[in-house]
């Protein structure tokens, strides 16, 4: 039937051979022939005169099957594959399997959010885990398990914030919850660190009059910092611990050679010993934001104070 005009056709003008790809059998790939039929459209008005067979699998002018096309989609959102690694492995290019990828998405961001009680992440926690010796038995006994995490709740209606911390020693399956006020919220530092102030009563007394040391470390080429936390934080006591990446990893080795990347470093007077100068191109110092910058800026918000500025003499990277 015609795409067209939607009518049934009678008459085959002629076959025509047409090899998709496929999913591989194993690590053995498929080649696929499909010898389809040609028709003459049977509607005289109609504009394609004639056409091929196709298949929902094969849609018409499809160079790939749908099964390749959803296999390479799900790669990438439920595997953690990236799409050129995914490329790779299924011999497509790299348009091919993003647009597969975003055609899976969807399945995804267009499916109702859960109710969501609790906002937690990662980097929230501090401190050590804590043992004690018993005095009887001369064993020793895990005390805290989880070290204490920074946490928030809005408090209505005059969307005043109090933060507080609270850590939970009976379960491994934990999350911190405030101490006043719902709905609950919690504080996920993605990119960023706690940085309480000073007079914080967290702190122990050696750091409660200057406020939690800060380690904002740079690039092998670049210097790196200690801070301290700040009164005044708007940030529900966070601050940088970086200065973050503009290139991708990807982008790093198209930009820099081993050879470039260690004659800057030797001119800035910084000795590098790695394990595989591949993964040092991925950390060059162009490929992340200049960190003074950022630690200007984290200071000039209050989000923590300078303390010292450290330049890097020698790098040693597994």
């Amino acid at each position: 039937m015609s795409g067209l005009c939607g009518v049934f056709a009678t008459r085959i003008k002629g076959r025509a051979l047409t090899r998709p790809r496929d999913l591989p059998y194993g690590e053995r790939g498929l080649e696929f022939f499909w010898h389809k039929r040609r028709w003459w459209c049977g509607e005289p008005a109609c504009p394609r005169k004639s056409f091929t067979e196709s298949l929902p699998q094969i849609p018409t002018e499809a160079r790939i099957t749908e099964r390749l096309r959803a296999a390479a989609g799900r790669r990438v959102r439920d595997a953690g594959s990236t799409v050129i690694q995914t490329a790779r492995d299924l011999r497509l290019s790299w348009s091919t399997v993003m647009a597969a990828f975003t055609m899976q998405a969807r399945e995804v961001t267009g499916a109702p959010l859960p109710e969501v009680k609790v906002l937690g992440i990662d980097e929230t926690r501090r401190g050590r885990t804590k043992w004690e010796q018993d005095a009887e038995t001369g064993k020793w006994q895990l005390v805290r398990d989880h070290p204490p995490t920074a946490s928030c709740s809005p408090m209505p209606p005059a969307r005043a914030w109090t933060c507080s911390t609270t850590s939970r020693a009976t379960s491994p399956n934990w999350n911190a919850t405030p101490t006043t006020a719902r709905p609950k919220l919690g504080v996920h530092r993605k990119g960023a660190t706690l940085a309480l102030p000073p007079g914080h009563p967290d702190l122990p007394d050696a750091l409660r009059p200057f406020g939690q040391p800060v380690f904002v470390p740079g690039t092998m080429g670049t210097a790196s910092y200690v801070m301290t936390g700040s009164i005044g934080n708007r940030a529900f006591g966070s601050c940088c611990h970086g200065a973050g990446r503009v290139w991708s990893r990807h982008r790093a080795h198209r930009e820099m050679s081993a050879r470039q990347l260690r004659r800057k470093l030797v001119d800035a007077g910084v000795a590098v010993r790695p394990a595989s100068w591949r993964s040092v191109i991925e950390e060059a110092p162009e490929a992340y934001k200049d960190v003074d910058a950022v630690v200007r800026a984290s200071e000039h918000n209050d989000l923590g104070r300078l303390v010292a500025r450290l330049v890097p003499l020698g790098v040693l990277k597994g």
